[in-house]
């Protein structure tokens, strides 16, 4: 078979992501439809778990992984058919949530910039 990933390559920390390997065949295959295994895995760089929430071992070709924690992490498909198998892997760096963006509306018409002095002072 040939393994194929399809997965992003940067997500916020939290957000759920979809990994699919529907793409992957098997081109030596006599079968119209050949029947293809996927085993899934994860391992984090620091080697640190991917979360309880990853589906590791045999499952179907498109998975959904729940929020993950901040990290980078390498994903793996082995896609095996009749005694065959072949792997696909993606490096995917979950980056921490940052700030919510801010608006800031003033009373100021017909101006091209306007500066704040974004200091703050705690007692």
């Amino acid at each position: 078979p040939k393994a194929v990933l399809k997965a992003p390559v940067i997500v916020q920390s939290g957000c759920s992501l979809e990994l699919d390997s529907s793409g992957s065949s098997d081109p030596a295959s006599q079968q119209r439809n050949p029947v293809l295994e996927y085993s899934w895995s994860c391992v984090q760089f620091s080697g640190g778990s991917c979360g309880a929430g990853f589906p590791s071992g045999i499952g179907p070709s498109i998975i959904t992984v729940p929020g993950m924690v901040s990290g980078k992490y390498n994903m793996t498909v082995r896609v095996s058919a009749q005694g065959t198998s072949d792997t696909a892997t993606c490096t995917l760096q979950v980056d921490p949530v940052g700030p919510p963006p801010v608006q800031i509306e003033t009373p100021f018409k017909n101006m091209d910039h306007v500066t704040l002095d974004t200091h703050v002072l705690h007692y």
